[in-house]
Order: C-alpha cells, then sequence, then structure tokens
C-alpha cells in the first residue's frame, strides 16, 4: 500500500512537472506568437508607407510626364511657327529675288535704250543744236508773254484797288437818323446775332436788331452790313421789309423770323436772309455766332458744307414753330415725335437727316408746303 502510495506520487509529481513544461511552452509559443504578430503589423506598416511612397512617385511621375507633354506640345508649336516664319521669310526672299530680277532687266532695257538714244545723237550733232536753239527761242517768247501778262495783272490790280477806294468812300442809302428811331422797351425776341426788340419809325410799328457785344467785332460788324446790303434790295412777301439801319453805338439795329398778322393770322417772316447763301454765290463759312440749337452737324466742318445747312436749319425752325418749344438738339427726336401732323412731321424728319444728300432742297420744300397750304 505504501509503495503505490509513493508510485502513485512519483506519477502525480511527474505529471505536473509535464503539466508545468507544457505552459511553459504554451507562454514560449504565445510569447512568440505575439512577437510574429508585432513583426507582422510592423511590416504591414512598411508596406503601407511603400504603398504610399509609391503612389507619391506614381503622381509625380505622372505630373512630370504632364509637364513633358506640355513642353514637347509647346517646343512642337514653337517648332510649326518658326517652320512658317521661315517659309514666309523663304517666300519673301523669293518675291524680293524676282523684284531684283525685274529691276535688273529694267536696267538693262533702259540702259539699252539709253546707249541707243545716245548713238543716236552722237550721229545727229547738228539736230540736236538745232533743237536747243528752238527751245531757247520758245523760252525767250515765253518769257516775253509772261511779263506782259504780270503788267496787265498789275495793272487790272491797280483798276480794281481803285474801284474799292470808290466804293467804301460811298455812303449807303439805307442808312437812316438815330432820332427817327423810337424804341418802345419791348423785346421781341433774342436769335445768335443780336436782340430784336419793338419800336417806331415815321409811325410805324417796326423791329429793331441790336448786335450782341460779345460778338461785336470788326469782321461780325462786316458780315452784318453784308447782311443789310442784301437785305434793302430784296422785296418778297415771305420777307421781313428792311427800312434802315443807323450806326450809332446806342441804337439797335433790325429775330431771325418774326411773326405778321394779317386778317387774324399769324405768318411767319424771315429777316436774316441777308446772310443767307443762294446758289449763284455761294460761300463756304466757318463756325460763326448763330445759335448752335439751329445749325447742321456739318457746319462745323467746312470742308462739307453744301447749301443743304440751310434745309436742316429750316426742319430745326419748323418743328419749333409746330411744338412751340425751344430746340434742343440733344432731345431731337422727341421734339420731332410732339409734331402732331403728320405731313409736318415727315417733313421735319427728311430736313434733319444725318446725310443731307438724302435731304429736299428748298425747291422741294417749298412745293411741298404749297401742297400742304392747299389741303387747309
Amino acid at each position: 500500500m505504501t509503495e503505490e502510495s509513493a508510485e502513485k506520487e512519483t506519477r502525480e509529481t511527474e505529471f505536473v512537472k509535464q503539466l508545468r513544461e507544457k505552459e511553459e511552452q504554451a507562454l514560449d509559443l504565445q510569447r512568440r506568437l505575439s512577437e510574429m504578430d508585432q513583426q507582422l503589423s510592423e511590416k504591414n506598416d512598411e508596406k503601407q508607407t511603400l504603398l504610399r511612397q509609391l503612389t507619391e512617385m506614381e503622381q509625380r511621375s505622372r505630373e512630370e510626364t504632364a509637364e513633358i507633354e506640355m513642353k514637347e506640345i509647346g517646343f512642337h508649336e514653337q517648332l510649326r511657327e518658326r517652320e512658317l516664319e521661315m517659309r514666309e521669310i523663304r517666300q519673301q526672299l523669293t518675291e524680293k529675288e524676282q523684284q531684283e530680277e525685274n529691276l535688273r532687266t529694267q536696267l538693262r532695257m533702259q540702259l539699252g535704250q539709253q546707249h541707243e538714244q545716245l548713238r543716236e545723237r552722237e550721229e545727229q550733232p547738228a539736230n540736236v543744236r538745232m533743237q536747243l536753239e528752238e527751245q531757247e527761242s520758245l523760252r525767250t517768247d515765253f518769257q516775253h508773254q509772261f511779263e506782259e501778262i504780270e503788267a496787265e495783272n498789275a495793272n487790272l490790280r491797280q483798276q480794281v484797288d481803285n474801284l474799292q477806294n470808290k466804293l467804301g468812300t460811298q455812303s449807303h442809302d439805307w442808312v437812316i437818323s438815330r432820332d427817327d428811331i423810337q424804341l418802345t422797351g419791348k423785346s421781341l425776341g433774342v436769335g445768335g446775332w443780336g436782340e430784336v426788340f419793338e419800336g417806331k419809325y415815321c409811325g410805324c410799328f417796326v423791329a429793331v436788331k441790336r448786335i450782341h457785344e460779345e460778338i461785336n467785332s470788326p469782321y461780325n460788324q462786316s458780315l452784318f452790313q453784308r447782311e443789310i446790303d442784301i437785305a434793302s434790295r430784296c422785296r418778297h412777301p415771305c420777307l421781313l421789309q428792311f427800312i434802315g439801319a443807323t450806326n450809332d453805338e446806342e441804337i439797335p439795329f433790325s429775330s431771325n423770323v418774326l411773326l405778321w398778322r394779317q386778317d387774324g393770322q399769324w405768318r411767319g417772316k424771315v429777316s436774316d436772309y441777308g446772310s443767307a447763301k443762294f446758289e449763284e454765290q455761294f460761300m463756304y463759312m466757318s463756325i460763326g455766332p448763330w445759335c448752335f440749337a439751329f445749325s447742321a452737324p456739318e457746319v462745323q466742318r467746312p470742308a462739307n458744307q453744301t447749301a443743304k445747312i440751310d434745309v436742316y436749319s429750316f426742319g430745326v425752325l419748323l418743328c419749333e414753330m409746330c411744338i412751340q418749344t425751344f430746340p434742343d438738339y440733344q432731345n431731337r427726336e422727341h421734339q420731332i415725335a410732339l409734331v402732331t401732323d403728320r405731313v409736318l412731321q415727315d417733313l421735319v424728319r427728311q430736313c434733319l437727316r444725318s446725310d443731307p444728300s438724302e435731304g429736299p432742297d428748298i425747291t422741294e420744300i417749298v412745293s411741298r408746303l404749297e401742297q400742304f397750304n392747299e389741303t387747309l
């Protein structure tokens, strides 16, 4: 019994020892497994790092490839441009060479002709001397004729100066006395040249114009005197009758269009016709003191002026009379639309065309107004 117990204890001791060894082996295996897991994790991290680095390298490689491709495209484009430039230069060079060849040919031909002419002249020296003598004789004759014409021109200029001096000393038959004009103090209107007042002359009511002080220069006075000279010779039912003028600085002189009442109706009469342009005596004019609102656009370009500038001014005046509002060149289209009569509105539009050649002439305007008057 004792031996069995001892043997049993011995086996248990060995079993416990083996079990402890197994446990140690298991712990050792578990430790080794943990180490291997740690190594595997580190390897995975290294793998991810390598993959990330590989991705970055691929991205950089793609970007570098794209940049290289763009540079290649730019290089090829520059190369094509250079080839085109070279082709154009070659073409120009070819043309220049052709021109030079043509010039050489022309020079050879001209030299040949000159040599031929020189040979002919050398063969005919007598004819050349004769021609030179004839040319010298013609030059002498022309010189004599020129001197005679110069003498005649000097004589004519002297005659013109004498006539102008005589005309300058003559008094104008339209000059009237300052004492014969009485002013009522009533202003009838203001124009580009001056202001118009109501006055009395020999018991009759008259319109009296005075030049603005701002434009009262010797040049403008000469223009105004020209107007008076022409006005004193004109007679027409549609023209305001000119009576006279005075040189007194305190008296106003003879607005562009005045209204005259007859049988209960108002009729427009033109008073500024003295400075109008007739077809036979048309003159270009520079910017003057007239009202800009009535002036045609081409009045600022003297080289483009024609008689149609008066047609434009008449269209502005007709529009003003129809709407009874002073013209505004910045609001021209709106003012034209206010003309109620379609016939007159159409006439105004035609007179105010931007191209003067498309507008009517004065004869056509008069004819259309007469037809319009018959319909009233």
